[in-house]
């Protein structure tokens, strides 16, 4: 990642020390790589609330920030308050900014909602499988009712997905998204204007931004998890379940162990 240079330099070499150093903070180096600019802040974000986050098994989280607010609740994941999960760095507990994440991921939301989308009906058809264990969708934006993806599905090709539901989706249970022909989950987003539900032993790919929960029932969730609904917005995390975050995800930058000096001294 390229840094504007600020006039400092890493290390100091001279007959005389420098008379101050500066303190070089991770969070000074941004977010690496850059979160997709649709998310606004809610991109640095794996899990996301608005009233609590509750884990009731055993789940890993693999990176990303975690907050929710104004109700900064976050049970069953750190054994301090008997939760039976985990947290692979890197991550951030990050209530204080979950105010404006959640403000910025709800107006990812209704930015994304009010672009042209191509209609399936009255629910997302899955049901027809091409050979490959599900119905394979190229980039664009697709719209449907509710839905229980029964077949999985396939998004083939590099570009932006994004999926609008009226109500609550359900991944069924063995069902996978699978990504080919470059497509990325970061580029995945599933609007969901109530629930959107996952289930044991599925595979769920993209950035939920959901307006009323989440629940993620066990299997995997490659992407974010954002409730993003003022007054609800509840995340759940139901059963077992794998969260890792997608290419984009929060990750602190590295402090410089070398002294900063000013810019006239002499450097390594």
């Amino acid at each position: 990642m390229a840094l504007t240079s600020t006039g400092y330099t890493s290390s100091y070499r001279g007959s005389n020390p420098p008379g101050a150093y500066i303190t070089v903070k991770a969070s000074d180096f941004g977010t690496l790589p850059v979160p997709p600019a649709s998310l606004g802040s809610a991109g640095n974000h794996s899990i996301l609330a608005y009233s609590g986050i509750t884990n009731t098994g055993s789940s890993t989280i693999n990176g990303g920030n975690i907050g929710s607010f104004p109700t900064e609740s976050i049970t069953g994941i750190f054994e301090s308050d008997g939760g039976a999960g985990q947290i692979i760095p890197p991550y951030v507990i990050d209530n204080a900014g979950a105010n404006q994440a959640r403000i910025d991921g709800l107006a990812a939301y209704t930015a994304m909602a009010a672009l042209s989308f191509s209609s399936l009906g009255g629910a997302l058809d899955l049901s027809t499988s091409n050979g490959s264990g599900g119905k394979t969708y190229t980039p664009g934006n697709y719209s449907f009712g509710a839905a229980t993806c029964s077949d999985g599905m396939i998004l083939n090709g590099a570009g932006t997905y994004i999926f609008k539901g009226s109500s609550t989706i359900n991944l069924a249970s063995g069902k996978a998204i699978v990504l080919q022909g470059g497509a990325t989950a970061d580029k995945v987003f599933w609007l969901v204007g109530s629930s959107l539900t996952t289930v044991a032993t599925s595979t769920f790919v993209g950035n939920i931004l959901a307006v009323t929960s989440i629940t993620l029932g066990g299997g995997a969730l490659v992407g974010r998890a954002l409730a993003i609904g003022s007054g609800n917005g509840a995340v759940t995390i139901a059963a077992a379940t794998v969260v890792t975050s997608p290419s984009g995800s929060f990750v602190p930058g590295v402090q410089n162990p070398l002294p900063i000096v000013p810019a006239n001294g002499t450097a390594d």
